[in-house]
């Protein structure tokens, strides 16, 4: 009778301490997924957010935020909306400090470039340099003999897909140019002479 007693009592105690557990774990499920799905919704908001403050670079101070993520390779750039105004603001910033900071985001941009993100280059990059010769001379001899062909891609792709005439387009764009130079000297119109020949030689080489 003792033994019948016991083993009742222990089938009791294990019901309760089932029921107990099963309680907890639906709680703690309950828990989880609810504690989830407000994570969620809040990193999906915050994320939603920051893409949001990107997709409207509608002034200086946002869009130098960006291109300072881009620079520290924490946005990679693309052929978007928000990449071509980093790129434009070569052609509408004003100081040379300026001018510098975008031309080197202009150089981080150039190293992920593809098809569409280059043809977004080619058309700034050729306005850039005929309005400030002094600066991408300088850039120029700084380059190395890939960023230098890069460089001259960019400038010769406009003029090969803007018409045939590439020798004389060519010829007067770098003339319009060298009247732009503020230190008008025998290297520089050199380099414009050299950069005149291999603008010519490549707007050939894309039409054949």
């Amino acid at each position: 009778m003792r033994k019948e007693l016991f083993f009742i009592y222990l089938l009791t105690i294990g019901l309760v301490s089932c029921n107990t557990n099963q309680k907890k774990n639906d709680s703690l499920k309950d828990l989880d997924s609810s504690s989830i799905a407000d994570s969620f919704v809040e990193s999906e908001t915050h994320l939603e957010d920051s893409i949001n403050d990107f997709n409207l670079l509608n002034d200086s101070d946002s869009i130098r935020k960006f291109a300072e993520l881009i620079l520290e390779g924490k946005i990679k750039p693309t052929d978007n909306q928000e990449t071509y105004e980093c790129l434009n603001q070569l052609i509408t910033v004003e100081t040379d400090s300026e001018k510098e900071f975008y031309f080197e985001v202009f150089q981080k941009i150039s190293k992920h470039s593809d098809g569409a993100l280059s043809e977004m280059i080619c058309g700034i990059i050729k306005t850039f340099f005929e309005l400030n010769p002094d600066l991408c001379i300088e850039k120029y001899n700084e380059f190395d003999s890939t960023e230098k062909k890069d460089f001259i891609d960019y400038i010769a792709f406009e003029f090969y897909a803007s018409g045939t005439e590439f020798e004389t387009d060519i010829c007067n764009y770098i003339e319009r140019t060298e009247k732009r130079l503020k230190i008008k000297s025998s290297e520089n119109s050199s380099i414009l002479e050299e950069i005149r020949n291999q603008l010519i030689d490549r707007a050939n080489e894309m039409n054949n």
